[in-house]
């Protein structure tokens, strides 16, 4: 079920590569230079009928990219399918050579520009959660294996959420959480302390250690127990934001799970406020909206000057309930998001799962915090263009839409994904065999006599 707040304009709270075919070639030479992004990603595709083990993938990495640090090995390796490196630093050591793809039972390599995210840490998604695993967490740093990179503190970007307030002493925060409105510091739903968790909490934030704050504006309470956010306090909490941006300096981040259908004005009013924003260094991130419609017809997310968020599941398609269209920049998990939650002020450490468009948003929030963080002088095209050029196709897109789920990349400055590999000893017998066209260097037991169950340790040559 998604959670709905009414707003009194019926505005409402929204839960709810550029690829290389040739088979031979200079592998440096064909990385991307100068192009404006701060670090390049190389996809390793291996040929499937090589049937090559953990181990034997890992020391032809090792020897072709020296100077890469691999990421997500354990996962990408195991499933026989590809890996992704992402260069640091010098890439000089990939050298000029021409590399014999066949040779090392390469299919593909592919590269990509990203904006790159450096000295993050490495969180083990499936040990010490609070309410479990994550899903959207391991999809959002782009390789699913069970592991989340994220970065920590800034000392540039702050998040603002404007919501039903946000509970200050609940331990996912660590008591970074700041009330923008003291003269008002009630707590009118869980909702807005879900969506802070998820842009910025310690356990299950996108971008953690950074100061949130916090501005209620959903204050009006219905009959059948939902929450109306009023347009007058929702534009004086961009005000605020936007007085703050102006008299600090400092980047912000502004997440908006609400919207409602267009009304009057409305949306020309956002945006005004939202370019102003833009111009002192503050972004709005806004839901695109559960009614499974063209988010064109709804504010804030058919604006200009915002970051408009569509929802997907966990199976990386549309969510249902997910408003879709042109005016949809991006897209982030959105289903089952667990998360911190208010329940009263008698408790601080209580977790749910929630789901909406207002889920898919904060994620958003937090990325973009993280791109500020790395990238200070970016604009709102900059931004976009970063979340455009690094993404995936989210299945099931309505006809007519672009649906690019979002992800970003994070490098560690430790070996924590490399040391999870596990690597086993060389044989101490083998002998070469032909299959599929291709000589192989094998191990092999009594009873394996077909292809399918060679365990390669490397081709050694084309078979004559």
């Amino acid at each position: 079920m998604l959670s709905i707040v009414k707003v009194v304009f019926t505005m409402f709270i929204l839960f709810a590569t550029h690829a290389i075919g040739k088979r031979s070639g200079n592998l440096r030479g064909r990385i991307p230079q100068s192009d404006g992004y701060n670090s390049k990603s190389v996809i390793i595709s291996f040929d499937a009928a090589c049937h090559l083990e953990v181990d034997q993938k890992m020391s032809i990495l090792q020897e072709l990219f020296p100077c890469i640090l691999p990421r997500g090995l354990k996962h990408n390796l195991d499933s026989g399918s590809f890996v992704v490196l992402d260069v640091v630093g010098d890439d000089s050591c990939l050298g000029n050579t021409e590399i014999d793809y066949d040779e090392y039972c390469i299919a593909d390599v592919e590269y990509e520009s990203v904006y790159n995210i450096t000295g993050c840490s490495y969180q083990n998604l499936q040990s010490g959660m609070p309410y479990g695993y994550s899903w959207s967490l391991d999809k959002l740093d782009k390789t699913v294996d069970n592991q989340f990179y994220y970065m920590s503190g800034s000392s540039v970007v702050d998040i603002y959420i404007l919501d039903t307030g946000v509970q200050t002493n609940h331990v996912e925060f660590g008591g970074r959480v700041i009330n923008l409105d003291t003269s008002y510091t009630n707590i009118t739903g869980s909702h807005g302390t879900h969506v802070a968790g998820i842009s910025g909490g310690t356990n299950y934030g996108v971008s953690r250690g950074l100061k949130i704050y916090s501005y209620n504006v959903c204050r009006y309470f219905y009959s059948d127990g939902s929450v109306g956010c009023g347009g007058g306090d929702i534009f004086e909490g961009l005000r605020q934001v936007l007085n703050r941006l102006t008299s600090t300096g400092r980047k912000g981040v502004i997440n908006l799970s609400l919207g409602g259908p267009v009304s009057s004005g409305v949306d020309t009013k956002y945006d005004d406020y939202f370019k102003q924003l833009n111009a002192v260094g503050g972004f709005a991130v806004v839901a695109a909206g559960n009614a499974n419609v063209d988010a064109c017809t709804y504010a804030p997310a058919k604006c200009t000057y915002a970051i408009s968020v569509g929802s997907y599941s966990s199976s990386y398609s549309k969510s249902s309930f997910s408003n879709y269209g042109s005016c949809v920049a991006t897209w982030a998990p959105g289903e089952r998001i667990p998360s911190s939650i208010w329940q009263s002020n008698a408790y601080n450490d209580k977790y749910a799962y929630m789901s909406g468009t207002s889920m898919a948003t904060p994620h958003i929030t937090g990325l973009v915090a993280n791109l500020l963080t790395a990238n200070p002088s970016l604009t709102l095209s900059g931004i976009k263009s970063a979340l455009a050029s690094n993404s995936f196709n989210v299945g099931s897109c309505t006809s007519g839409s672009t649906c690019k789920g979002a992800y970003y990349s994070c490098v560690s400055t430790t070996t924590a994904a490399l040391a999870d590999v596990t690597t086993t000893t060389e044989p101490t017998t083998s002998e070469t065999k032909c299959c599929g066209g291709r000589r192989y260097c094998a191990v092999w037991d009594s009873d394996l006599t077909t292809c399918e169950t060679i365990k390669d340790c490397r081709i050694v040559t084309s078979c004559d």
